[in-house]
């Protein structure tokens, strides 16, 4: 009952705790830090509509250089999107609140997906444990619109709720002293 409890009193407050939504993780300072280079530069469009579609969540994330690209699923969770009940927005500053130091490991399906993503780069990409940490995060947002309808399985939701915004991404590593 106590766990059902703090299951429910977590997810009620959850909005709270996260502000307009999204799930920042800034590096731990002293011990990660984020490295100047590699930056990638990314499109990334996700259904912003707070868990009132089909589509919820659902988005895409590709990586562009001159000779290469990459693109990956995203699955941002229901904690993920439960501040973002105003759905899409076009404003920086709320983009910036929701996306920046966000590491792709919370919003894509699988550690794996991450990791095919960066896979055609050459990157490797830990999230931890034996190999060093190397996990990508979103650093900067510009040029957010919104896009779509709202869901093409429901007619009475509303839209458009199809966020779309250019991500400067790079890696968190293990701070050097």
């Amino acid at each position: 009952m106590k766990r059902l409890l703090m299951a429910a009193l977590i997810v009620g407050l959850a909005p709270v705790l996260m502000g307009a939504g999204g799930g920042a993780n800034p590096p731990i300072p002293g011990q990660e830090q984020i490295a100047r280079n590699p930056k990638y530069k990314a499109i990334i469009m996700i259904d912003v509509h707070p868990n009132n579609t089909t589509t919820a969540g659902q988005g895409t994330v590709t990586i562009r250089t001159d000779k290469v690209s990459s693109t990956g699923p995203i699955a941002a969770g229901f904690v993920f999107l439960q501040g973002f009940s105003l759905g899409c927005q076009t404003g920086q500053a709320l983009t910036e609140q929701r996306f920046v130091d966000v590491r792709l490991v919370e919003i894509m399906p699988t550690p794996f997906d991450v990791i095919k993503l960066f896979a055609p780069f050459g990157e490797v990409v830990s999230l931890g444990g034996v190999i060093p940490l190397r996990s990508p995060i979103i650093t900067d947002v510009k040029n957010p619109f919104c896009t779509g309808t709202a869901d093409p399985a429901d007619d009475a939701v509303d839209g458009p709720g199809i966020q779309v915004f250019e991500a400067t991404i790079q890696f968190v590593v293990p701070a050097t002293p």
